[in-house]
């Protein structure tokens, strides 16, 4: 059984549930999902599949609905301006578990994954965000070329992870006083967008970094 396409009107919906047709969607049915469907319908499968398109394949009768369009499309992210583009330096934990130790795996693969978003919420201690400007005049870069340093206190070291935001991503998710629903969201855009790590310095205490004297509590 292959994959089942179908083409389907698009539409908004407002905040007072009215719909708008903005253009064309297309619906796929994996092979996987036919697979499934068809294990649970058995020879009825066609019949389920015809009601959402006709023998032309044009989907009659078959609604895309996008629900608060605007919000949703304000938190996409887009890529920035030239110039633009934001540091953001996470303070992750160095003492983890061994299967939340997305310290080791991020060294290893240098890139975040859809499926990090949990570990790296709850390895992060503090973090920090700003322009290239910003990044240059805060002296955070020192922190890469220092050795490594253990503190008084092990549970409380950390490794500064460095990222570049080529996207722009709402402020509400990296600012200072964000909730944590706001924050959430945040890491699961930068986890599904699969940000690269452009460097990482060694194990380091708040004694002894200069990120951790500017960096905010996640």
């Amino acid at each position: 059984m292959c994959e089942r396409r179908f083409s389907a009107p698009l539409y908004e919906k407002g905040e007072e549930g009215q719909l708008k047709e903005i253009g064309m969607a297309e619906v796929v049915f994996s092979k996987g999902f036919c697979e499934y469907l068809l294990s649970k319908f058995g020879k009825c499968l066609d019949n389920l599949l015809s009601a959402f398109s006709n023998r032309n394949g044009s989907g009659e009768g078959l609604k895309v609905i996008i629900k608060g369009p605007a919000q949703s499309r304000r938190r996409l992210p887009q890529p920035a301006e030239e110039g633009n583009e934001k540091i953001l330096l996470l303070l992750l934990k160095a003492d983890l578990k061994a299967d939340e130790d997305i310290v080791s795996k991020l060294k290893s693969t240098k890139r975040l994954s859809g499926g990090d978003v949990r570990d790296l919420y709850l390895a992060t201690q503090s973090m920090w965000v700003g322009t290239a400007d910003e990044y240059r005049k805060s002296d955070c870069e020192q922190d890469f070329d220092k050795e490594e340093c253990r503190g008084e206190v092990p549970s409380l070291d950390f490794y500064v992870f460095k990222f570049v935001l080529k996207k722009r991503y709402e402020p509400d998710g990296y600012a200072k006083d964000a909730d944590d629903d706001a924050r959430k969201r945040f890491f699961r855009s930068l986890c599904n967008d699969g940000l690269e790590v452009e460097k990482v310095s060694g194990r380091l205490n708040y004694r002894a970094s200069t990120v951790g004297e500017v960096a905010w509590n996640r």
